[in-house]
């Protein structure tokens, strides 16, 4: 690790006469930055996050230069002003402000806000969507799950292939959003085949959705990877016959779709090394035998027991 100053003042000669920009800046979650900076034509996808002690602990960027890169040193240097600025704005104590349209809202009858929320519900998809979300009764089978997915890529992102990281990462939370619910009733369900069938249609629609769109986002790639371990806990519960039955429903699933192909066999390969070792022998015996019959390629993650 380094200090964030340190670390600016050391590779600032990258970034001297350098016409970079700035775009789409996000604090994803506390110390967590992500941005888009532009060089020219080209434009490369940034992630810096800092601890409370202003040191810089992780460090990414889709260039192919080593660390550090230009793209790197230029987004320290913007955060580092960034927080000069808020800090001295948070010196002076302010009284929050009610916003102007919640006044107005609270001022409003009934039947007005009903007309108005029509109107806006009738001419805009999204927000249409997600009052539906908000207000119509839940429901978590199959099809509706599917219907709810592909109606959130449709609205949200009237099924443009190239989307920006705002647009990606509201995306990312309307999914959650949808699939919330589903994931706590996962690691809750003591139904292990029925939640195998849940995650494998939500990982086979997202994932197809993602291999559509113009997208090297690393957040809606961590999204994607982090589905089948929902079942992790579960598997590790299960009862040797129940996890037997289990991976083989999970095989039967994934193996001809394309989509989900590569990261479902990447997934049961660490899960080799998670489960115990009567579970182990059984995971082994359904991958070896997939591929030594496989007309398919199966990615090389072989481990020893």
């Amino acid at each position: 690790m380094v200090n964030m100053q340190e670390f600016i003042l050391r590779n600032k000669g990258l970034i001297l006469n350098k016409k970079l920009k700035v775009r789409e800046f996000d604090e994803e979650s506390k110390g967590v930055f992500i941005a888009f900076v532009d060089e020219g034509k080209e434009s490369y996808d940034v992630h810096l996050s800092i601890d409370d002690k202003n040191e810089l602990v992780k460090q990414e960027c889709d260039c192919e230069t080593k660390k550090p890169c230009l793209h790197q040193v230029f987004l320290a240097e913007f955060i580092s002003n960034k927080k000069q600025v808020f800090t001295k704005i948070n010196k002076t104590k302010r009284v929050k402000k009610t916003p102007e349209h919640h006044a107005i809202i609270d001022n409003l009858d009934e039947n007005t806000a009903k007309d108005w929320l029509k109107k806006v519900t009738d001419s805009n998809k999204a927000v249409k969507f997600e009052f539906m979300l908000d207000f119509k009764e839940k429901s978590y089978s199959l099809d509706n799950l599917e219907e709810n997915l592909t109606e959130a890529i449709s609205s949200t992102t009237n099924n443009r292939k190239k989307l920006d990281q705002l647009q990606i990462k509201n995306l990312l939370n309307l999914f959650d959003k949808i699939n919330q619910p589903i994931y706590d009733t996962i690691k809750e369900s003591k139904d292990l085949q029925g939640s195998v069938l849940l995650i494998v249609r939500i990982s086979k629609i997202l994932n197809s959705h993602y291999n559509l769109i113009k997208s090297n986002s690393k957040k809606y790639e961590a999204y994607l990877d982090n589905l089948f371990p929902l079942l992790t806990e579960s598997f590790i519960k299960a009862a040797p016959e129940l996890f037997d039955t289990s991976i083989d429903l999970f095989i039967q699933k994934v193996k001809k779709e394309r989509s989900i192909k590569s990261r479902s066999f990447e997934y049961l390969y660490s899960l080799c090394d998670i489960v115990d070792m009567r579970k182990r022998l059984i995971l082994k015996s359904h991958l070896n035998l997939i591929e030594k019959f496989a007309t398919y390629s199966i990615p090389n993650f072989s481990k020893s027991i």
